[in-house]
């Protein structure tokens, strides 16, 4: 078994998924998290887009391993500060930066930066989004704000999404 003291939140998270996810399966719709005794239910709250001009220099592309596992073609965006209500900068950064996922030998920052121009104007889309998740054991309901990022510079597919837990709440009708 599982001693769910021992566990931290983002760990109770996923066990709660892992066992609502087959349930969700076998049971008619709502009915799987109510037996399980534990979700998330994710809801959309605004969806902005924006232009935003971008520079692609030495300075501003960069492989990373600063808050990954390995290393991660970045692209930093200071303009992301005055257009997201959380902070998108990594540790060492300097600046908000969006992801593009890990760098290999064939795509890493010498290659980017000699894949355009200098500077691009790109399409942001900024998606914030209301998760709740129900802890039956604590008879709580923790409400976070999600807020992902996705654009394309280069033609690459480049993302970034921080969470941060808002208020615990009653667990009554924490999935509906």
């Amino acid at each position: 078994g599982i001693d769910m003291k021992k566990c931290s939140k983002t760990n109770l998270k996923l066990i709660g998924l892992l066992i609502a996810a087959p349930l969700a399966l076998l049971l008619p719709a709502g009915e799987a998290l109510a037996q399980s005794g534990s979700g998330r239910k994710e809801t959309v709250i605004s969806v902005q887009n924006f232009k935003v001009k971008v520079s692609l220099n030495e300075q501003t592309v960069l492989c990373s391993i600063f808050d990954y596992s390995a290393r991660v073609l970045k692209v930093l965006v200071p303009e992301l500060d005055k257009l997201t209500v959380l902070n998108h900068e990594n540790t060492g950064a300097g600046s908000p930066c969006l992801g593009a996922g890990q760098c290999t030998a064939t795509k890493n920052d010498r290659t980017f930066l000699s894949s355009g121009p200098s500077e691009e104007n790109i399409n942001l889309q900024v998606t914030r989004t209301r998760v709740n998740f129900l802890d039956a054991e604590k008879q709580t309901c923790m409400v976070s704000l999600k807020e992902t990022i996705k654009t394309q510079i280069h033609g690459v597919p480049f993302f970034h999404e921080r969470e941060v837990d808002v208020s615990p709440r009653k667990a009554a009708g924490c999935l509906n």
